[in-house]
Protein backbone atom coordinates (compact mmCIF):
# COMPACT_ATOMS: atom_id res chain seq x y z
CA UNK A 1 0.00 0.00 0.00
CA UNK A 2 1.28 3.43 -0.93
CA UNK A 3 2.19 5.40 2.16
CA UNK A 4 0.50 8.68 2.96
CA UNK A 5 3.86 10.24 3.80
CA UNK A 6 3.84 13.41 1.73
CA UNK A 7 1.83 16.28 3.14
CA UNK A 8 1.67 19.77 1.67
CA UNK A 9 0.41 23.05 3.13
CA UNK A 10 0.58 25.93 0.68
CA UNK A 11 3.97 25.49 -0.98
CA UNK A 12 5.53 23.72 2.00
CA UNK A 13 6.08 19.99 1.51
CA UNK A 14 6.21 18.00 4.73
CA UNK A 15 7.81 14.56 4.50
CA UNK A 16 10.45 12.49 6.27
CA UNK A 17 13.26 14.54 4.73
CA UNK A 18 11.77 18.00 5.23
CA UNK A 19 12.41 20.36 8.12
CA UNK A 20 9.92 20.18 10.98
CA UNK A 21 6.83 22.30 10.38
CA UNK A 22 6.15 24.42 13.48
CA UNK A 23 2.69 25.82 14.14
CA UNK A 24 2.09 28.64 16.62
CA UNK A 25 -1.30 27.83 18.10
CA UNK A 26 -2.87 31.21 18.84
CA UNK A 27 -6.23 29.56 19.47
CA UNK A 28 -8.31 32.17 21.24
CA UNK A 29 -5.45 33.93 22.99
CA UNK A 30 -6.41 36.94 20.84
CA UNK A 31 -9.34 37.56 23.26
CA UNK A 32 -11.60 38.41 20.33
CA UNK A 33 -9.44 41.42 19.48
CA UNK A 34 -8.27 41.69 15.86
CA UNK A 35 -5.36 44.00 16.68
CA UNK A 36 -4.13 41.70 19.44
CA UNK A 37 -4.39 38.78 17.04
CA UNK A 38 -2.20 40.60 14.54
CA UNK A 39 0.34 41.33 17.28
CA UNK A 40 0.39 37.63 18.10
CA UNK A 41 0.90 36.80 14.43
CA UNK A 42 3.76 39.31 14.10
CA UNK A 43 5.44 37.87 17.18
CA UNK A 44 5.00 34.30 15.91
CA UNK A 45 6.60 35.30 12.60
CA UNK A 46 9.52 36.91 14.43
CA UNK A 47 9.91 33.74 16.50
CA UNK A 48 10.24 31.65 13.34
CA UNK A 49 6.86 29.90 13.10
CA UNK A 50 5.92 28.27 9.79
CA UNK A 51 2.22 28.81 10.44
CA UNK A 52 -0.28 30.27 12.87
CA UNK A 53 -3.55 28.65 13.83
CA UNK A 54 -6.79 29.96 15.28
CA UNK A 55 -9.78 28.25 16.86
CA UNK A 56 -13.13 29.22 15.32
CA UNK A 57 -16.25 27.88 17.00
CA UNK A 58 -19.96 28.38 16.70
CA UNK A 59 -20.55 28.36 20.43
CA UNK A 60 -24.31 27.81 20.07
CA UNK A 61 -23.81 24.71 17.91
CA UNK A 62 -20.81 23.32 19.75
CA UNK A 63 -21.25 23.78 23.48
CA UNK A 64 -23.93 23.65 26.13
CA UNK A 65 -24.43 26.95 27.95
CA UNK A 66 -23.24 25.41 31.21
CA UNK A 67 -19.74 24.72 29.84
CA UNK A 68 -16.68 26.96 30.19
CA UNK A 69 -16.11 26.62 26.42
CA UNK A 70 -19.49 28.23 25.68
CA UNK A 71 -18.65 31.26 27.78
CA UNK A 72 -15.09 31.59 26.46
CA UNK A 73 -15.93 31.31 22.76
CA UNK A 74 -18.97 33.56 23.10
CA UNK A 75 -16.83 36.21 24.79
CA UNK A 76 -13.77 35.97 22.54
CA UNK A 77 -15.09 35.17 19.05
CA UNK A 78 -13.81 37.13 16.05
CA UNK A 79 -16.23 38.44 13.44
CA UNK A 80 -16.05 37.26 9.84
CA UNK A 81 -14.86 40.74 8.89
CA UNK A 82 -12.04 40.47 11.45
CA UNK A 83 -11.10 37.03 10.17
CA UNK A 84 -10.97 38.31 6.60
CA UNK A 85 -8.66 41.15 7.61
CA UNK A 86 -6.45 38.80 9.63
CA UNK A 87 -6.32 36.34 6.72
CA UNK A 88 -5.34 39.09 4.28
CA UNK A 89 -2.70 40.33 6.70
CA UNK A 90 -1.17 36.84 6.89
CA UNK A 91 -1.03 36.66 3.11
CA UNK A 92 0.72 40.02 3.04
CA UNK A 93 3.22 38.82 5.67
CA UNK A 94 3.57 35.47 3.86
CA UNK A 95 2.72 33.39 6.88
CA UNK A 96 0.34 30.42 6.57
CA UNK A 97 -2.84 30.66 8.63
CA UNK A 98 -5.56 28.09 9.17
CA UNK A 99 -7.98 27.12 11.91
CA UNK A 100 -9.63 24.47 14.02
CA UNK A 101 -13.36 24.65 13.24
CA UNK A 102 -16.18 23.65 15.55
CA UNK A 103 -19.79 23.73 14.39
CA UNK A 104 -21.41 23.19 11.00
CA UNK A 105 -21.67 26.92 10.27
CA UNK A 106 -17.91 27.30 10.69
CA UNK A 107 -17.34 24.99 7.74
CA UNK A 108 -18.69 27.72 5.47
CA UNK A 109 -16.46 30.32 7.15
CA UNK A 110 -13.41 28.12 6.53
CA UNK A 111 -14.44 27.77 2.88
CA UNK A 112 -14.87 31.53 2.46
CA UNK A 113 -11.47 32.23 3.99
CA UNK A 114 -9.84 29.63 1.70
CA UNK A 115 -7.50 28.40 4.38
CA UNK A 116 -4.90 25.95 2.97
CA UNK A 117 -5.46 23.30 5.66
CA UNK A 118 -7.93 22.26 8.33
CA UNK A 119 -7.16 21.13 11.87
CA UNK A 120 -9.49 18.68 13.60
CA UNK A 121 -9.23 18.94 17.37
CA UNK A 122 -8.96 15.95 19.66
CA UNK A 123 -12.47 16.59 20.95
CA UNK A 124 -13.85 16.17 17.42
CA UNK A 125 -11.73 13.26 16.22
CA UNK A 126 -14.44 10.69 16.98
CA UNK A 127 -17.24 12.94 15.65
CA UNK A 128 -17.42 11.11 12.35
CA UNK A 129 -20.65 12.87 11.42
CA UNK A 130 -18.95 16.27 11.53
CA UNK A 131 -15.82 14.92 9.85
CA UNK A 132 -17.92 13.46 7.02
CA UNK A 133 -19.53 16.88 6.59
CA UNK A 134 -16.36 18.95 6.57
CA UNK A 135 -14.38 16.52 4.43
CA UNK A 136 -17.18 16.59 1.87
CA UNK A 137 -17.15 20.40 1.79
CA UNK A 138 -13.41 21.07 2.00
CA UNK A 139 -10.80 19.16 -0.01
CA UNK A 140 -7.75 20.56 1.74
CA UNK A 141 -5.11 18.69 3.77
CA UNK A 142 -6.31 17.80 7.27
CA UNK A 143 -4.34 17.73 10.52
CA UNK A 144 -5.89 15.34 13.03
CA UNK A 145 -5.13 15.52 16.76
CA UNK A 146 -5.37 12.16 18.52
CA UNK A 147 -5.81 13.26 22.14
CA UNK A 148 -8.22 11.06 24.16
CA UNK A 149 -8.62 8.69 21.19
CA UNK A 150 -8.60 4.91 21.18
CA UNK A 151 -6.98 3.14 18.25
CA UNK A 152 -10.29 2.14 16.67
CA UNK A 153 -11.51 5.74 16.74
CA UNK A 154 -8.40 6.92 14.91
CA UNK A 155 -8.86 4.11 12.41
CA UNK A 156 -12.52 5.03 11.75
CA UNK A 157 -11.65 8.68 11.20
CA UNK A 158 -8.70 8.22 8.86
CA UNK A 159 -10.75 5.74 6.83
CA UNK A 160 -12.90 8.71 5.78
CA UNK A 161 -9.90 10.60 4.47
CA UNK A 162 -8.35 7.59 2.78
CA UNK A 163 -11.64 6.79 1.05
CA UNK A 164 -11.91 10.39 -0.20
CA UNK A 165 -8.18 10.52 -1.00
CA UNK A 166 -7.71 13.62 1.13
CA UNK A 167 -4.19 14.08 2.57
CA UNK A 168 -3.96 13.93 6.34
CA UNK A 169 -1.41 13.87 9.12
CA UNK A 170 -1.88 12.63 12.69
CA UNK A 171 -0.70 14.58 15.72
CA UNK A 172 0.08 12.68 18.90
CA UNK A 173 -1.56 14.64 21.67
CA UNK A 174 -2.45 14.36 25.35
CA UNK A 175 -5.55 16.44 26.03
CA UNK A 176 -4.71 17.48 29.56
CA UNK A 177 -3.96 21.14 30.34
CA UNK A 178 -1.16 21.15 31.31
CA UNK A 179 -0.08 17.60 30.48
CA UNK A 180 2.35 15.87 32.85
CA UNK A 181 5.43 14.07 31.59
CA UNK A 182 4.16 10.61 32.54
CA UNK A 183 0.99 11.09 30.45
CA UNK A 184 2.67 11.95 27.13
CA UNK A 185 3.57 8.47 25.80
CA UNK A 186 5.75 9.88 23.02
CA UNK A 187 6.88 6.44 21.88
CA UNK A 188 3.45 6.05 20.30
CA UNK A 189 4.51 8.57 17.63
CA UNK A 190 6.41 5.74 15.95
CA UNK A 191 3.52 3.34 16.52
CA UNK A 192 1.03 5.72 14.89
CA UNK A 193 3.31 6.16 11.89
CA UNK A 194 3.75 2.44 11.40
CA UNK A 195 0.20 1.34 12.17
CA UNK A 196 -1.60 3.97 10.10
CA UNK A 197 1.00 4.34 7.38
CA UNK A 198 1.10 8.13 7.52
CA UNK A 199 3.06 11.17 8.60
CA UNK A 200 2.88 11.95 12.32
CA UNK A 201 3.46 15.10 14.35
CA UNK A 202 2.90 16.24 17.92
CA UNK A 203 0.49 18.72 19.51
CA UNK A 204 1.80 19.93 22.84
CA UNK A 205 0.11 20.92 26.10
CA UNK A 206 3.14 21.01 28.40
CA UNK A 207 4.69 24.14 29.86
CA UNK A 208 8.23 23.84 28.52
CA UNK A 209 9.89 22.72 25.27
CA UNK A 210 11.28 19.32 26.21
CA UNK A 211 8.32 17.24 25.00
CA UNK A 212 8.33 18.97 21.60
CA UNK A 213 12.06 18.40 21.22
CA UNK A 214 11.71 14.77 22.26
CA UNK A 215 8.88 14.32 19.75
CA UNK A 216 11.07 15.70 16.95
CA UNK A 217 13.84 13.26 17.87
CA UNK A 218 11.26 10.48 17.57
CA UNK A 219 10.25 11.51 14.08
CA UNK A 220 7.49 14.10 14.52
CA UNK A 221 7.46 16.30 11.41
CA UNK A 222 4.85 18.80 12.64
CA UNK A 223 4.94 20.51 16.02
CA UNK A 224 1.99 22.50 17.31
CA UNK A 225 2.63 24.62 20.39
CA UNK A 226 0.30 27.13 22.04
CA UNK A 227 1.61 30.68 21.70
CA UNK A 228 1.00 33.91 23.58
CA UNK A 229 2.49 37.32 24.31
CA UNK A 230 4.35 37.93 27.54
CA UNK A 231 1.82 40.27 29.17
CA UNK A 232 -1.35 38.70 27.76
CA UNK A 233 -1.95 36.77 30.97
CA UNK A 234 -5.77 36.88 30.75
CA UNK A 235 -5.71 34.69 27.64
CA UNK A 236 -7.51 31.36 28.18
CA UNK A 237 -4.51 29.20 27.21
CA UNK A 238 -1.81 31.37 28.78
CA UNK A 239 -0.64 28.70 31.24
CA UNK A 240 0.28 26.24 28.49
CA UNK A 241 1.44 28.82 25.95
CA UNK A 242 5.04 29.50 25.00
CA UNK A 243 6.01 33.14 25.09
CA UNK A 244 8.02 34.59 22.16
CA UNK A 245 11.48 33.87 23.58
CA UNK A 246 10.57 30.30 24.54
CA UNK A 247 8.99 29.72 21.13
CA UNK A 248 12.03 31.12 19.35
CA UNK A 249 14.28 28.85 21.44
CA UNK A 250 12.04 25.91 20.58
CA UNK A 251 12.48 26.46 16.86
CA UNK A 252 16.24 27.00 17.07
CA UNK A 253 16.58 23.82 19.15
CA UNK A 254 14.45 21.87 16.66
CA UNK A 255 16.75 23.02 13.85
CA UNK A 256 19.73 21.82 15.91
CA UNK A 257 18.11 18.42 16.39
CA UNK A 258 17.55 18.21 12.63
CA UNK A 259 21.24 18.92 12.04
CA UNK A 260 22.23 16.35 14.62
CA UNK A 261 19.91 13.70 13.17
CA UNK A 262 21.65 13.63 9.78
CA UNK A 263 20.88 10.61 7.62
CA UNK A 264 20.68 6.87 8.18
CA UNK A 265 23.97 6.28 6.33
CA UNK A 266 26.74 4.66 8.36
CA UNK A 267 29.86 6.55 7.34
CA UNK A 268 32.42 8.81 9.02
CA UNK A 269 31.61 12.49 8.89
CA UNK A 270 33.80 14.41 6.45
CA UNK A 271 35.34 16.25 9.39
CA UNK A 272 36.42 12.89 10.85
CA UNK A 273 38.21 11.63 7.75
CA UNK A 274 41.44 13.64 8.22
CA UNK A 275 41.53 12.62 11.90
CA UNK A 276 41.71 8.92 11.09
CA UNK A 277 45.42 8.99 10.22
CA UNK A 278 46.28 10.62 13.58
CA UNK A 279 43.83 8.91 15.94
CA UNK A 280 43.93 5.32 14.73
CA UNK A 281 46.69 3.18 16.21
CA UNK A 282 49.57 2.06 14.01
CA UNK A 283 51.79 -1.02 14.36
CA UNK A 284 55.11 0.15 15.78
CA UNK A 285 58.27 -1.53 17.04
CA UNK A 286 58.53 -0.92 20.78
CA UNK A 287 62.10 -2.34 20.91
CA UNK A 288 64.94 -2.89 18.50
CA UNK A 289 64.30 -6.06 16.47
CA UNK A 290 66.99 -8.06 14.68
CA UNK A 291 66.66 -9.73 11.33
CA UNK A 292 64.86 -13.11 11.57
CA UNK A 293 63.78 -12.33 15.13
CA UNK A 294 60.14 -13.19 15.87
CA UNK A 295 57.61 -10.44 16.36
CA UNK A 296 55.68 -10.68 19.63
CA UNK A 297 53.64 -8.55 21.97
CA UNK A 298 56.82 -7.54 23.79
CA UNK A 299 58.55 -5.95 20.79
CA UNK A 300 55.65 -4.50 18.76
CA UNK A 301 52.65 -2.47 19.84
CA UNK A 302 49.77 -0.32 18.70
CA UNK A 303 50.39 3.38 19.22
CA UNK A 304 48.76 6.68 18.43
CA UNK A 305 51.13 9.50 17.52
CA UNK A 306 50.83 12.84 15.78
CA UNK A 307 53.96 11.82 13.87
CA UNK A 308 52.51 8.50 12.75
CA UNK A 309 50.36 9.47 9.75
CA UNK A 310 51.28 6.41 7.72
CA UNK A 311 51.35 2.74 8.65
CA UNK A 312 49.24 -0.33 9.11
CA UNK A 313 46.00 -0.37 11.09
CA UNK A 314 45.38 -2.60 14.08
CA UNK A 315 43.66 -5.27 11.98
CA UNK A 316 47.09 -6.39 10.71
CA UNK A 317 48.59 -6.81 14.20
CA UNK A 318 47.93 -10.56 14.47
CA UNK A 319 49.55 -11.08 11.07
CA UNK A 320 52.91 -9.99 12.60
CA UNK A 321 52.77 -12.22 15.68
CA UNK A 322 55.06 -15.27 15.43
CA UNK A 323 56.34 -14.08 12.04
CA UNK A 324 60.01 -13.10 11.63
CA UNK A 325 61.52 -9.77 10.76
CA UNK A 326 62.93 -9.43 7.24
CA UNK A 327 65.44 -6.73 8.34
CA UNK A 328 66.96 -5.10 11.39
CA UNK A 329 64.38 -2.70 12.83
CA UNK A 330 65.02 0.24 15.12
CA UNK A 331 62.81 1.05 18.08
CA UNK A 332 59.74 3.23 17.23
CA UNK A 333 59.69 2.20 13.58
CA UNK A 334 56.27 2.26 11.89
CA UNK A 335 55.94 -1.21 10.46
CA UNK A 336 54.59 -2.35 7.12
CA UNK A 337 54.13 -5.74 5.47
CA UNK A 338 57.63 -5.61 3.94
CA UNK A 339 59.02 -6.02 7.45
CA UNK A 340 57.67 -9.57 7.55
CA UNK A 341 59.92 -12.35 6.36
CA UNK A 342 57.85 -14.63 4.18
Amino acid sequence: MKQNKIFKINNKIINKKSSTYVIAEIGINHLGNKDLCIKLIDSAINSGADAVKLQIADFEESYSKDTPSYKIFKKYCLSLDDLNKINNYCRKRKITIFATPSGKSVIQIIKKLKFPAVKISSSLLNNVYFIEQISSEIKKPFILSCGMAFEDEIKDTIKIFKTKKIPFILLKCTSVYPAKDKSLNLHSIKTLEKKFNCMVGYSDHTKDNLACLSAVSMGAKVIEKHFNLEKNTKAPDDKISAKPKQFSNLISDIRRIELMSGSSTIYPDKAEIPLRKFNHRKIVSTKSIFIKQKFNEDNIGLLRSRKLTQGLSAKYFKKFLKKKSSVNIKKNTVLNLKHILE
